[in-house]
């Protein structure tokens, strides 16, 4: 009788650990790169299970020591990490866990975030004026990129900014510049288009200070079908003309550059022009996770501007600044101190950011609020306003 009771509890046992462990997910895998940036990457995995509470991702500097990085939802299969350092290996994991246990780790992978810029076309050195011809205080230059030119990672299509090689210019700011682009079908350029842009500059300064690449930062972002074409219509007036253009490194191409300059109309009017064969080389910048980089420069302290616009209904902005390379967490708070919404959780390098919020993606009812910015020891409170 003892026997098998002993031969049953070891069956028991045996069946217990075999459900348990049946229980447990199974590791993701395949764990790889999928865009590369200047300060962010994007990883994507294969979700192997069906009874995960959520994956548990890990980074590393050495492949040793590992700190805990973000707690995933269950079923998603992609992860961006952004605010990383130029130049610096970082090295990944990821695991699946629920009410009994985690999975094994994934396969480990290291990456070095690129130097380079997103999304590029052109790379000969020649030097072309447009479309910044300031010898005249007129002009309006349309500008075509074909998405078959286009190297780097560009299948990202939220274009915050565009940089141009300044070729030689020590220091100018042309005045009353209007930028707009347009995802376009077209290949060639014959004449200015006029219809289907969305302005991401209106009206304002656009300033090159030294040579090599120079940052022009949109003011609203662009999103750009990935599928197509890239169009840019880049116009300005100013008061007086320069003394010289502003040249940049360019490509020779064909049909590609619609340009016209005049003294006396208005260089968003200008409807006439011609054809060039300098198309001026550009870099896109994208960003992936809605946070915005506008500045490399580091600020000597950390700081948090008020949300704007405030009252919202809709989407309002979060503007700071990161004095080194911290854990950032930007968080919403009702007014009897509950945590409503993380809006963001990340490392972020040195500089300054932008990062939107909308409520078609955090529903929050009409009322006040208090966000509250946390980096590195540095903590600071605001008040905000809902208004529906």
């Amino acid at each position: 009788m003892k026997r098998i009771f002993l031969l049953l509890s070891l069956l028991y046992i045996f069946l217990f650990s075999q459900f348990s462990q049946a229980q447990i997910p199974t590791a993701p895998s395949n764990l790889k790169v999928q865009y590369i940036f200047s300060s962010a990457i994007n990883l994507i995995w294969n979700d192997n299970s069906n009874n995960e509470s959520g994956f548990i991702f890990e980074r590393s500097l050495d492949g040793n020591s590992w700190i805990q990085l973000k707690i995933i939802q269950p079923n998603i299969t992609n992860y961006a990490d952004i605010g990383l350092i130029r130049g610096t290996k970082y090295y990944y994991r990821i695991y699946a866990y629920n009410a009994s246990g985690k999975s094994a780790n994934s396969n480990v992978i290291s990456v070095i975030p690129e130097s380079s810029f997103d999304c590029s076309v052109g790379t000969d050195t020649l030097s072309s004026p447009y479309p910044f011809y300031t010898t005249y205080n007129n002009a309006r230059t349309q500008i075509l990129y074909n998405k078959s030119e286009m190297t780097g990672f560009c299948t990202v299509g939220y274009i915050w900014s565009i940089s141009f090689f300044n070729k030689g210019t020590s220091y100018v700011q042309i005045s009353n510049c209007t930028v707009k682009a347009k995802s376009t079908n077209d290949t060639i350029l014959t004449k200015f288009i006029d219809s289907g842009f969305t302005t991401v500059i209106n009206n304002q300064p656009i300033t090159f200070y030294t040579t090599g690449w120079n940052y022009i930062n949109f003011y609203n972002y662009f999103v750009w079908d990935v599928n197509k074409n890239l169009l840019l219509d880049i116009c300005y007036h100013t008061t007086t003309s320069a003394p010289n253009n502003v040249f940049l490194g360019s490509t020779a191409t064909q049909n590609k550059v619609w340009h016209g300059h005049s003294s006396t109309t208005t260089g968003c009017l200008i409807d006439s022009g011609s054809a060039q064969t300098l198309r001026p080389n550009i870099r896109m910048i994208n960003i992936i996770d809605g946070v915005r980089k506008i500045s490399e420069v580091a600020p000597a302290n950390y700081s948090i501007e008020q949300n704007y616009p405030n009252p919202f209904n809709g989407s309002t902005k979060f503007r700071f600044k990161i004095k080194e390379y911290s854990p950032i967490t930007l968080s919403i708070y009702d007014v009897l101190g509950r945590q409503e919404v993380v809006v963001f959780s990340e490392p972020l390098a040195p500089g300054e950011y932008e990062k939107s919020f909308s409520l078609s993606e955090h529903q929050l009812p009409s009322g006040i609020y208090y966000y509250c910015f946390v980096a590195n020891g540095f903590v600071n409170v605001k008040k905000m306003v809902i208004l529906k």
